[in-house]
């Protein structure tokens, strides 16, 4: 991770929308040529390395759509 303070870990999950709302910022229409996944065993090494090298324990999961 790069060398600065962190507060939170913020993991992306995925690319690909299940909703098309039309009022999200994404667009209703936006579509990825080739949908990514995050790789689970990248996330909880990631969560690992983050609470090993820093105070804070806030996570925070982010995607497209409804990710959870």
């Amino acid at each position: 991770m790069p060398h600065c303070h962190k507060a939170q870990l913020s993991i992306f999950l995925n690319t690909q929308c299940n909703l098309r709302c039309k009022y999200c910022y994404s667009g209703e229409k936006k579509t990825y040529t080739i949908p990514h996944i995050i790789d689970m065993r990248f996330v909880k090494r990631a969560i690992l390395d983050f609470f090993e090298h820093y105070k804070s324990r806030q996570i925070r999961f982010f995607s497209v759509g409804e990710p959870t």
